[in-house]
């Protein structure tokens, strides 16, 4: 098959054109890969950093794991998920704070100070023998004070209505130090389930439990607050795909109307998150002339999100393109796409 000198030009740009995508494509994978292996090998899941504030670096879970660790801290998933179909939204994270107390047990302690009922202390009550003789009566002990250690259990309650466990302490009142005390060591735990809608806005659900003498209580949360920052546009670099359909006009020859489907590969967005940007440019790709029957490349240098001025669609973009097809016919496009 014989190519004519046009057909031979076009198709070595084409090919141009693919090699140099390639190399975009296994240098941005490249990248990544380096990226990631350098994030593992700097994962720190715990660090002090002082003033009583801790830094937890997240590690990457599949979506089964993320639920497991939800239920295994007694939170009801179900419920989560439910409220944020309402919104839109999906489980995104989980994080599980734990403040623990190691206990304390410690006896014949002396007490910590006296203080006085305010009574005058009075002399002992004493009686007269037959033979004259003055003696003390017996210090009477009628509740048992010196024979009998007492005990006090130390429960904190909550407005749920439960009661949580602190200790107990022993009074024995026989002894020149009287007191014992046994605190159980305690576990603070916050669970909090991260949800994330489709502008990035982030859900928490938070639950309370303190683990003490091997139970577990909830406990009411009575405030909580989340705050975020709001996320701003800027660039980013990064590939996205789009699938569109193109209306034009030939510049060089009729026919007069064209429509074109495309696939395209952006290089660059800006917009308040990577998933929805609201223009993106620098747009190559291929497409297909439906009335001149040829395959073309395209090229878009700008689109804007029409999207996210729709209530249904939010990653439609409209905007122009040019092509050259291989009878080096140049087109000219308003195109929609969308985002894959």
């Amino acid at each position: 098959m014989n190519l004519t000198r046009k057909t031979k030009i076009l198709l070595s740009i084409f090919v141009i054109f693919i090699i140099s995508l390639l190399c975009i494509i296994i240098k941005y994978q490249h990248d990544l890969i380096a990226k990631n292996r350098e994030i593992e090998k700097s994962i720190v899941e715990f660090k002090k950093i002082g003033d009583d504030i801790v830094r937890n670096q997240g590690k990457y879970a599949d979506k089964e794991q993320i639920e497991s660790i939800i239920k295994e801290n007694g939170i009801d998933l179900d419920k989560i998920k439910k409220d944020l179909d309402k919104i839109g939204a999906t489980v995104e994270s989980v994080s599980v704070i734990v403040s623990s107390t190691p206990g304390y047990a410690g006896k014949n302690l002396p007490s910590s100070g006296i203080k006085n009922n305010g009574k005058a202390q009075t002399e002992p009550v004493t009686t007269t023998c037959g033979s004259g003789e003055i003696i003390k009566c017996p210090t009477t002990d009628p509740f048992g004070y010196s024979i009998n250690k007492q005990f006090f259990k130390l429960e904190e309650p909550f407005s749920t209505g439960n009661k949580i466990p602190i200790g107990q302490v022993e009074f024995y009142a026989s002894v020149d130090k009287p007191w014992s005390v046994d605190i159980h060591p305690r576990n603070y735990k916050i669970s909090t389930v991260l949800g994330v809608d489709e502008d990035g806005r982030h859900y928490a659900y938070s639950k309370f439990n303190i683990e003490s003498n091997g139970k577990s209580y909830p406990v009411e949360i009575d405030k909580a607050n989340f705050t975020e920052e709001y996320p701003e546009n800027k660039f980013r670099f990064g590939i996205i795909p789009f699938l569109g359909v193109n209306f034009g006009t030939p510049v060089t020859k009729l026919p007069a109307f064209e429509l074109a489907p495309s696939i395209e590969l952006f290089l660059l967005s800006y917009g308040k998150t990577k998933i929805n940007p609201n223009w993106v440019f620098m747009g190559i790709g291929a497409g297909y002339e439906t009335q001149s029957k040829n395959v073309n490349l395209t090229l878009s240098p700008v689109e804007y999100n029409l999207g996210a001025k729709l209530p249904i669609i939010n990653n439609l973009y409209v905007g122009p393109s040019i092509s050259l097809n291989p009878n080096l016919d140049f087109n000219l496009y308003l195109n929609l796409k969308l985002a894959l």
